[in-house]
């Protein structure tokens, strides 16, 4: 998992996706093949699950907010709010440095934590500007997702001007 994870900033600011892409806030993106989606009017969430193995994967794509005004408090109330509280775990995140994306900053952290006795992995990608804030969070608790988490943070951009519903399929995507 360490491995995965110094690949994530420079696929999410260099890769391009020719699948067909969906969107919701600023962030563009091609939804993850086999999960199944459930659109709130805050959050999108893609999950993939084997129930033979209790391995899963999910996707949170959290609504465009307004932000604190500078992307490390975003990604600090984001972390907070959106990964330790309901998840339950304290751990602080190993972080990469503050990056740049058509004008948005964006702050990449992440921690394992234990999931009822599974180490478990959560990222947690920060986009800030125009004092706005949308993060991505990601949990997995397997390495079998490995190619689905790059592969979906490699199909991530983000558009200029923020969009505010998502476009796509209602209920499953893949």
């Amino acid at each position: 998992m360490k491995k995965l994870l110094f690949s994530f900033v420079p696929i999410l600011c260099t890769l391009t996706s020719y699948a067909q892409k969906e969107n919701f806030g600023i962030v563009n993106y091609t939804a993850p093949a086999g999960f199944h989606l459930i659109r709130h009017e805050n959050v999108l969430t893609y999950y993939k699950e084997d129930k033979n193995t209790g391995a899963y994967c999910n996707i949170f794509i959290y609504q465009l907010v307004p932000g604190q005004g500078d992307p490390k408090s975003d990604f600090d109330n984001a972390w907070n709010n959106q990964v330790q509280k309901p998840f339950k775990f304290t751990a602080s995140p190993a972080m990469q440095p503050e990056a740049d994306l058509k004008g948005w900053k964006f702050l990449f952290g992440n921690a394992k934590y234990n999931d009822n006795g599974i180490a478990t992995l959560a990222l947690l990608i920060c986009f800030s500007g125009e004092n706005k804030m949308q993060s991505v969070c990601i949990l997995a608790n397997s390495d079998s997702f490995k190619s689905d988490i790059e592969n979906f943070i490699g199909s991530a951009d983000v558009s200029r001007s923020p969009s505010s519903t998502a476009s796509g399929q209602n209920s499953t995507s893949g």
